[in-house]
């Protein structure tokens, strides 16, 4: 019976935990769920609220078409196309359903990045870009 209690605590904790907002690298998020390859960057989330960046693979290309689709229930999120020296490319607040498409010239030679910010967020959004 005891035996039977103590792992009852535990599973209760680790349900608990699942719930709770985690914090890492200065982000601060509940139920971050993210999906990222060559073309496409998705990710959802409850509680969003901090700075993360993912760098984009953009070899041998002159031209970028990002399409933004997003669907932020509560809160703000901004997106943003920097550079390698954090110089601001583009810039878009995401707060709603909407959909977004720029076309960019970009250097070829240099290293672009997608740089979330995110202020008591909550919802989803995706990029893709060609």
């Amino acid at each position: 019976m005891k035996a039977l209690n103590v792992v009852f605590f535990f599973i209760l904790i680790l349900c608990l935990l699942g719930c709770s907002k985690s914090n890492f690298n200065g982000i601060q998020v509940k139920n971050w769920k993210m999906k990222m390859d060559q073309k496409e960057y998705k990710v959802s989330f409850t509680d969003f609220y901090g700075n993360t960046e993912q760098q984009l693979s953009l070899k041998n290309r002159t031209k970028l078409t990002l399409i933004i689709q997003s669907k932020i229930e509560k809160g703000k999120v901004h997106f943003q196309l920097i550079d390698q020296k954090e110089n601001e490319i583009w810039k878009v607040a995401l707060n709603g359903i909407e959909t977004f498409e720029k076309r960019i010239t970009i250097n070829p030679n240099k290293i672009y990045k997608i740089k979330l910010s995110g202020e008591k967020a909550s919802g989803n959004f995706s990029s893709t870009w060609n």
